[in-house]
């Protein structure tokens, strides 16, 4: 049987913040894909099956908030660890991508490392709720 990356789905409308998580996500191990625009995540999201998505909520268009909640509707799409990603990390930004099904949140900028840990943990746990970040024991319990 043969090795497989994971593979996760970047989406930010920055595209310096693309490169940078996905040199990042690379450099662990993973396969990326990349997305401009809510629109173009979801299109993504539904036709590769990424192993876990990171989605940027502030992008002209269509939000990251929108984009999650269709996602969790879609049957194909609804188990895929999402974890969101602001420059703002304000309680109730944090507290309507938990509500509407985020696995966790990542505040930009982001620590060195913090991605790759929370990345792998959202895939390793297989982005059940019940284990989310913050019962992870390596890191801060800032998303529950």
């Amino acid at each position: 049987m043969g090795y497989t990356m994971a593979k996760v789905l970047i989406v930010d409308d920055d595209a310096d913040i693309r490169m940078a998580l996905s040199l990042s996500l690379e450099d662990a191990g993973y396969s990326v894909c990349e997305a401009a625009t809510g629109e173009e995540a979801f299109g993504k999201a539904l036709i590769s099956q990424p192993d876990a998505v990171l989605l940027d909520i502030t992008m002209p268009g269509r939000d990251g908030f929108s984009v999650l909640k269709d996602l969790r509707e879609q049957p194909a799409t609804q188990e895929i660890p999402i974890l969101m990603l602001s420059g703002k990390g304000e309680l109730a930004s944090r507290e309507r991508a938990r509500v509407l099904g985020a696995f966790d949140f990542i505040t930009k900028p982001w620590n060195e490392g913090e991605v790759e840990i929370r990345t792998d943990w959202a895939i390793k746990s297989g982005g059940n709720p019940a284990q989310r970040v913050c019962e992870h024991p390596g890191l801060d319990p800032v998303a529950a």
